[in-house]
């Protein structure tokens, strides 16, 4: 699901920017605006991948997860008809949005410079950072990675070559305290096990990670401080996609209830029920445009 060097890119674009950039033209003038062609249709039709605890189905075909929850309201409040659900793998995510074969992305797809020549965006509904697992109640008291660095005898673990590892390093924690590992199940056993006494990795992955292995006595730190590297907040945020020049309308809607949802506290309330906490809200105050930039 995640690529390895950058597992927090939540739909990584294997090779696709450049190849839907050429068909972009051709695609999206062929299409009516957005939302007139919902309202028309009765229906929005969105894509997605499987990628619990953020947008997913369970065996029975509902459509779950923290992105897909609050697109059922925004869905709700803004008269655009019944969801139809196309399910892809990631990679074919962003050139189906541009082919018209959706209306919208949905997962919380990362805001890339890149991404934004060739898609819109609407404002970040949720930002990824790095996250520590511990074993139940936190017994060293870890909240942060200078909490880590403070104490050598403190170990660390990681999947071998991530980010989140990269992060670690650069936010003080020495080489010495970290060890690697083969996968992230892998990582929770050695957890588990005494081998390590945290471990890293993406939040929204570490959540879904630590449910999978519900019997291994091991929690998420939800009030985990976001690291600073390079005097900036190492956050990636991420929104819901769009066909580029014909999504104006249906992207203020979906803003206008993404301001509500954060502002009213649903949002943290929506996050909560699927393992995730306030480190991963963004701010009303962000805008797609701001990262857009670079």
């Amino acid at each position: 699901m995640f690529d390895t060097f950058d597992r927090r890119t939540f739909l990584t674009l294997v090779g696709g920017v450049v190849a839907v950039a050429g068909v972009l033209g051709a695609g999206s003038a062929a299409h009516a605006q957005a939302l007139d062609a919902i309202r028309d249709a009765g229906r929005i039709r969105v894509g997605y991948f499987q990628a619990a605890p953020v947008s997913f189905s369970d065996a029975s075909g509902e459509l779950m997860g923290t992105s897909f929850d609050l697109l059922k309201r925004i869905v709700a409040e803004n008269d655009l008809g019944e969801i139809e659900p196309v399910l892809l793998e990631f990679d074919g995510l962003i050139p189906g949005l541009v082919a018209g074969r959706f209306d919208v992305v949905v997962g919380s797809l990362a805001i890339k410079p890149t991404r934004c020549t060739v898609i819109d965006y609407s404002k970040p509904d949720m930002v990824v950072s790095s996250a520590i697992a511990v074993k139940k109640g936190n017994p060293l008291g870890l909240h942060s990675f200078a909490d880590i660095a403070a104490d050598p005898k403190i170990r660390l673990g990681g999947v071998a070559q991530t980010y989140e590892v990269s992060t670690a390093k650069k936010a003080g924690v020495a080489d010495a305290q970290i060890t690697v590992f083969p996968s992230d199940d892998a990582m929770i056993a050695g957890l588990a096990a005494g081998r390590v006494d945290a471990v890293v990795s993406v939040g929204t992955l570490l959540v879904s990670t630590v449910q999978r292995n519900a019997d291994a006595g091991v929690e998420v730190v939800q009030d985990f401080e976001v690291p600073v590297i390079d005097g900036k907040p190492d956050i990636s945020p991420g929104g819901y996609g769009f066909r580029k020049g014909v999504s104006d309308e249906l992207i203020a809607l979906f803003d206008k209830t993404i301001d509500e949802a954060l502002t009213s506290g649903w949002q943290l309330e929506n996050f909560e029920k699927y393992g995730l906490g306030a480190s991963s809200l963004p701010s009303v105050e962000m805008q797609a445009a701001d990262y857009c930039k670079g």
